[in-house]
């Protein structure tokens, strides 16, 4: 494990909740006004991806558990980073809104960005591979407050025809 990361553990742990939490309550708006009106033959695509991503998370997180000084802590940033990813993905998918590819790729990138860094803390501490999870942390950040800019935009009740 990296140096000083036992000794912070809680400390990052309750900033990550925190973190994803804000930004569930910031995507709250266009969450509320999304209404699935999709057919099930439309969905199975997404809902692929969804179990690929969720499959993904948890296998890497749930390699990590024997390392883990304190699960409550862990777990209560698992699901407030969870509960963001989900609302990412499900604005990208069922609200039609032009825009909603930049709330896709922040999904995207923090599940890249969470993942990495995991793997960087507990297993393989590579340049190569901090250098990548800080590349995809400006993005999804870019693109979150790039979203989150037009969100009053986004979060009317409209109907987008793309």
């Amino acid at each position: 494990m990296s140096q000083g990361f036992e000794e912070n553990y809680a400390a990052v742990m309750v900033l990550f909740a925190l973190v994803f939490f804000t930004g569930s309550l910031l995507l709250a708006p266009v969450m509320m006004r999304t209404k699935s009106t999709i057919q099930l033959k439309e969905i199975i695509t997404p809902i692929i991806f969804m179990i690929g991503v969720i499959y993904i998370i948890t296998s890497i997180f749930a390699s990590v558990l024997e390392y883990i000084p304190d699960l409550v802590f862990y777990v209560l940033s698992i699901l407030m980073f969870l509960l963001f990813v989900f609302m990412c993905f499900y604005i990208a998918f069922i609200n039609k809104h032009p825009k909603n590819i930049y709330v896709f790729i922040v999904g995207i990138g923090y599940t890249l960005v969470c993942s990495g860094a995991v793997l960087y803390e507990m297993f393989y501490p590579s340049v190569i591979l901090i250098g990548a999870v800080n590349l995809f942390e400006i993005i999804a950040q870019f693109y979150f407050v790039l979203y989150i800019t037009h969100i009053a935009e986004i979060a009317k009740e409209k109907k987008w025809f793309i």
